[in-house]
């Protein structure tokens, strides 16, 4: 159909444009993390420690939410830390 086209041109459109985030720490995915040739972005996502009420303050947290700043900086021209990587397939199972 007409509608079914125009999503698949869509949906080819997105993929040159969209990063997926994996979450991969020391070149080794994390096992909450995804996977596949469609994640083009990795970066660390484990064990973030972020303000939270709790008695110390703070708090660990893992997930690819966590992965997913990290590799927007470097998209957005910041600066490059090791632990991102982006590329066609980097987060292949």
């Amino acid at each position: 159909t007409a509608a079914g086209n125009q999503i698949r041109q869509i949906q080819a459109v997105l993929q040159k444009q969209m990063i997926a985030v994996g979450s991969w720490t020391a070149g080794v995915r994390d096992p909450f993390s995804n996977c596949g040739t469609w994640v083009n972005g990795i970066a660390d996502g484990a064990d973030a420690v972020g303000v939270y009420p709790s008695k110390t303050g703070w708090a660990r947290w893992s997930g690819t939410s966590f992965a997913t700043p990290r590799v927007s900086a470097v998209v957005a021209g910041g600066t490059n830390p090791a632990d991102v990587a982006l590329g066609a397939g980097i987060g292949a199972c």
